[in-house]
């Protein structure tokens, strides 16, 4: 969970409440569903061709189902996504970043957009990236947990803000909030007094902007690269006999715990995408932006507690950069190994095991992927 969710409630703002349940229901199902079938294939691909050694990336699992034009050709796609999200990420950083420095800095030394971007992802986001890092399993699962803690919260304001009796609509990057009155917006003046008042929520929408929403549902539960290195990275640290049962009661077991850990996760997934959702569109009606941080401009819940939940949002979109690098590594090691063969080692499953490299050239590629790829994303 991560940039993907602000946009949500602008999605049941395009297509109402009921088409928006409706297309993020189906998402969540198809996810789960095509997941369950990756998770089934892995385990296919470790017990009859790695002798037990877990598949480690989506790149690996396309190369022994498809072979080497699976493999490239999911490697580009990924590589193209993850790109694309962590441009997604500067520009809901530079959101988050841009009225605090409109205050704190003097007046005609205001930042450009280009600046604020630039600082952003150079300042917050490649920092990150090298600190945290892909391989730092347990960093990161801490790291997790807290961005998890600060999106359950956003998401709480957002519903408990949505059922308030004084519904204060903030239009996008208005600076001041109004309070919804009988006859419609408020000025600044009237809006102490005004009360909830006529903009309905719409229950059904003209699907119109139906093919712009659309992807934003789809991705929204999108992980697949992610799923494999994680599962993996858990039975290594587990020991050989996480990763080798000597029955197959084992093997099931574990095959079993991924697919109803992956469920557990895009069950909260979707209970949260719903709240934030529903909560940011009933909060803010026909004035939600495409970013819901842009509504938290205007009064919300008061100006510290706004500035607040926007600084808690952007640390959890810093949060998610090692998780999007975690796939680009994988792909860097491997290109990385077609170029220079020579720095390989086998994993466990022996010689039919996955190439990895050794750990002090796995975390120089995963720093040097981390500048890459935010690097490219400034582009």
């Amino acid at each position: 969970m991560g940039a993907g969710a602000l946009a949500l409630p602008n999605l049941f703002k395009v297509v109402g409440v009921v088409p928006g349940l409706a297309l993020l229901l189906f998402a969540w199902l198809w996810t789960w569903f095509s997941m369950a079938i990756m998770i089934q294939a892995a385990d296919a691909v470790s017990k009859r061709v790695l002798r037990g050694e877990p598949v480690g990336s989506y790149e690996d699992l396309m190369a022994h189902t498809l072979g080497p034009r699976g493999r490239t050709a999911s490697t580009v796609g990924i590589v193209s996504l993850q790109i694309g999200c962590l441009v997604g990420f500067a520009n809901v950083l530079a959101d988050v970043v841009s009225p605090f420095a409109d205050e704190m800095l003097p007046p005609g030394l205001e930042p450009n957009r280009s600046a604020i971007l630039a600082a952003v992802a150079l300042g917050g986001m490649l920092p990150t990236g090298l600190l945290v890092g892909g391989e730092s399993h347990a960093l990161l699962a801490t790291v997790s947990k807290a961005a998890l803690g600060v999106v359950a919260t956003f998401a709480a304001v957002l519903v408990a803000h949505a059922f308030s009796p004084r519904r204060v609509i903030a239009g996008a990057g208005a600076g001041s909030g109004s309070i919804e009155g009988p006859g419609g917006f408020t000025d600044q003046a009237a809006a102490a007094i005004a009360v909830d008042g006529a903009d309905a929520i719409a229950w059904f929408a003209p699907l119109t902007g139906l093919t712009s929403v659309l992807p934003l549902a789809i991705f929204a539960f999108g992980a697949h690269p992610a799923v494999l290195p994680v599962v993996r990275a858990v039975r290594c640290e587990g020991g050989p006999g996480s990763q080798n049962g000597p029955h197959h009661g084992g093997r099931f077991a574990r095959l079993r715990a991924a697919s109803e850990v992956v469920r557990l996760v895009l069950g909260g997934c979707f209970l949260g995408y719903a709240c934030i959702g529903l909560g940011g569109y009933a909060s803010f009606r026909s004035s939600t932006a495409g970013n819901v941080l842009r509504n938290l401009d205007g009064e919300f819940v008061g100006a510290v507690a706004s500035r607040a939940l926007k600084f808690g949002y952007g640390c959890v979109i810093l949060a998610s950069v090692p998780t999007v690098l975690l796939p680009m590594h994988r792909s860097a090691t491997d290109a990385f190994l077609f170029f220079a063969p020579s720095f390989a080692v086998f994993g466990a499953g022996g010689g039919g095991g996955a190439r990895e490299v050794s750990p002090e050239t796995s975390a120089r590629l995963s720093q040097a992927t981390a500048v890459a790829a935010i690097a490219t994303s400034l582009t």
